[in-house]
């Protein structure tokens, strides 16, 4: 299955880069994923951190794991819980303002 969901944000791609790879920042901008927790506050390959989501009435903790990073074009990630794995990739599109997943 492939879910795909598309944003367009007006600011230069350093800029969001790094309100995206900082995990310090995400409270600001993401509702979504809360109570994000690591030992390196930055995403950078090979790293993890534990977050938290709503997605109906119960809470689900899981702990995604950076598996690539291309500096200001695109990050992946993969996690798993209760059986399932994804990989989600976040990327600029053909230089664009815009991340993905």
């Amino acid at each position: 299955m492939v879910i795909e969901e598309t944003i367009m944000v007006h600011a230069p791609v350093k800029k969001v880069w790094d309100v995206f790879v900082d995990l310090t920042c995400w409270a600001d901008w993401n509702r979504v994923m809360t109570d994000i927790s690591a030992t390196q506050m930055c995403l950078t390959g090979g790293s993890g951190f534990r977050c938290c989501m709503r997605p109906y009435l119960f809470t689900v903790y899981f702990e995604p794991k950076v598996s690539e990073v291309l500096p200001y074009k695109k990050i992946v990630w993969t996690a798993g819980k209760f059986g399932i794995s994804s990989v989600h990739e976040f990327f600029s599109r053909r230089g664009r303002k815009v991340l993905s997943s």
